[in-house]
């Protein structure tokens, strides 16, 4: 509806509003910090923070004791939200934001159903996200499976052993699970997690995470539908087949989730117990075998280095014998370093 307002003046004329660029503005309270901007971003943005916040409401002349308090965000962050809603003026057409802001979007785009901001911003992520723990954490608090199945497979694969720092990170059941899936990995006849992951390993583990982390997938994936953009639900509603192996977020698909009925969850959480026993059998059989090689191993070199100098005791007896006291101090000298270089090691 086209809005018209009477202008004052010497000459009375009719001004038309723009349907586009005639924008109400709307104040937030951040901290004590007090924003002042367009509420046309908001509005058109999120339906949800719009109706939380009922900006549709909110006064154009609003001022700081009636402003929109919002929770749960810094000042800091919630500048950084306004600069991609809002990029401040600049010869340049293209915004460069750093990898911390871009986390900062993402985390706020998603607490505020911001879902084409939230897309953008895992876009821009995707490329630097390197770090298995980073992968898991990012991945479950933004809802991107595929981030948390990339963050595991790092994990399984990576060539040193999972350190207690990232089983805190991550959480210790997970970290069971991803000890279990490399234990089987080497069982299955796969090849070391040591060496370069070959295109079986990855699939192997990728089946493993569907199968051992289903129920954190289909609750990854329930909440990730929730913040589809308009055209990824055009797109899933013109695409008929398994909603729950599509993922166009993060790259890549994660595979069924689907929640096992009551008797079969209990009957896995059985198996993961029994799996994980065998396991740390296998571990203590494991250390039990390695700490009696090196014992052997030291007693050996004990008996070893015993009868060293028992033979260098009776080569220097034999010499000073056949040399006798008549070779005299340079005699001696030289007996001793023909003796050192036989037996030098042999005190070492």
């Amino acid at each position: 509806m086209t809005v018209t307002e009477t202008a004052p003046g010497p000459a009375m004329y009719t001004a038309i509003k723009d349907a586009v660029y005639y924008w109400s503005l709307v104040t937030f309270m951040v901290e004590g910090c007090v924003f002042r901007v367009p509420g046309y971003q908001f509005i058109e943005g999120s339906e949800y923070f719009s109706e939380k916040y009922k900006l549709k409401d909110a006064s154009n002349d609003s001022d700081a004791d009636n402003a929109v308090v919002l929770e749960g965000v810094t000042a800091e962050g919630f500048r950084t939200f306004l600069k991609l809603l809002f990029p401040s003026h600049s010869k340049s057409t293209t915004l460069t934001l750093i990898k911390a802001e871009w986390l900062t979007i993402l985390s706020l785009s998603t607490l505020w159903h911001f879902h084409d901001l939230r897309k953008l911003a895992i876009e821009h992520l995707d490329p630097d996200m390197k770090d298995p723990v980073e992968l898991v954490q990012i991945g479950r608090k933004a809802y991107v499976p595929n981030w948390v199945t990339r963050g595991y497979s790092g994990l399984v694969l990576k060539p040193e052993a999972i350190s207690e720092e990232e089983s805190e990170d991550i959480g210790y059941r997970s970290a069971v699970r991803l000890y279990i899936i490399r234990h089987a990995l080497v069982q299955a006849g796969l090849g070391s997690v040591n060496s370069r992951s070959t295109d079986a390993e990855l699939t192997f583990v990728e089946t493993e995470l569907r199968d051992r982390f289903h129920e954190e997938y289909a609750e990854l994936r329930a909440m990730q539908k929730m913040h589809r953009t308009d055209k990824e639900f055009e797109l899933e509603e013109s695409e008929p087949g398994d909603p729950n192996m599509q993922d166009h977020e993060g790259g890549g698909q994660v595979g069924e989730t689907s929640i096992l009925p009551v008797d079969e969850q209990v009957a896995d959480k059985d198996k993961l117990v029994q799996e994980l026993e065998y396991c740390l059998e296998q571990h203590r059989k494991e250390e039990d075998e390695r700490r009696e090689q090196e014992q052997r191993q030291e007693q050996a070199q004990k008996g070893r280095k015993k009868r060293a100098k028992a033979a260098k005791k009776m080569a220097t007896q034999a010499v000073q014998e056949q040399v006798g006291p008549a070779a005299g101090q340079q005699g001696a000298s030289a007996v001793a370093t023909r003796l050192h270089l036989l037996f030098g090691a042999v005190d070492g």
